[in-house]
């Protein structure tokens, strides 16, 4: 019982107000992520300056060719390919809700869709 409580004031003292937890699947696997209210960022909840967390400050769209644009491919996940060594993967929400993920060489990940947030802020 004690060891129950202190589990959950460690992660109520983790978590603000603003903080939005989520788990998401990937294959047997789950993943659990925070999002970062200040940018809107879905990243891996355990990121403290991790390299997802980096990739996304020096997210851009400009240096992405624009051919590379052309054809209905997911501008986050351009950016992702744009980092070495990075990996996209898709992963459902309990509900059966899909996103994709980009992976850093470190393991942490970031939504495909923060990184296409982070690049039009830092590009602008």
């Amino acid at each position: 019982m004690i060891v129950f409580l202190l589990i959950l004031l460690s992660a109520e003292s983790m978590a603000d107000e603003n903080t939005k937890l989520k788990d998401w699947k990937v294959g047997q696997t789950y993943l659990h992520t925070t999002e970062v209210p200040s940018f809107g960022w879905i990243i891996n909840s355990d990121c403290n300056q991790c390299k997802a967390f980096e990739g996304a400050k020096l997210a851009s769209l400009k240096n992405i060719k624009k051919e590379a644009k052309s054809g209905g491919k997911n501008p986050g996940s351009l950016i992702c390919a744009s980092f070495e060594k990075t990996e996209i993967f898709l992963a459902l929400d309990k509900a059966g809700n899909q996103m994709t993920f980009c992976r850093f060489p470190d393991q942490s990940f970031i939504s495909n869709e923060s990184l296409l947030r982070a690049a039009i802020a830092n590009d602008h």
